[in-house]
């Protein structure tokens, strides 16, 4: 029988709280709004880092980055797949003549 002093926290459960440095974090994200936009799909919430939504997988519709996009033209053009065997065909000619 609990008493008025036991929680409901079960013993297995271990109780953590939340560090005041995650914590000003969060209230800091909240207050400035960082939330990008709702999904189409699902209509969650999501934030600007996010390029796809979480919980239905949906494309959020920010770009991706340049490195990103370089990426996929190198192994999904042939043009960048000629491009790249290039590339790496230069570095290694370059490394046995060191």
């Amino acid at each position: 029988m609990p008493t008025e002093y036991e929680d409901d926290t079960p013993e297995w459960e271990v109780r953590e709280d939340i560090p005041p440095a995650l914590q000003k974090k969060w209230d800091k994200e909240e207050s400035e709004g960082v939330r990008a936009g709702v999904c189409k799909g699902c209509g969650y919430t999501f934030t600007q880092e996010e390029l796809h939504c979480v919980h239905c997988g949906a494309s959020t519709g920010f770009g991706d980055g340049a490195l990103i996009s370089l990426k996929k033209w190198l192994f999904k053009n042939p043009l960048g797949i000629m491009a790249g065997m290039l590339i790496v065909t230069a570095v290694i000619v370059y490394l046995i003549r060191l």
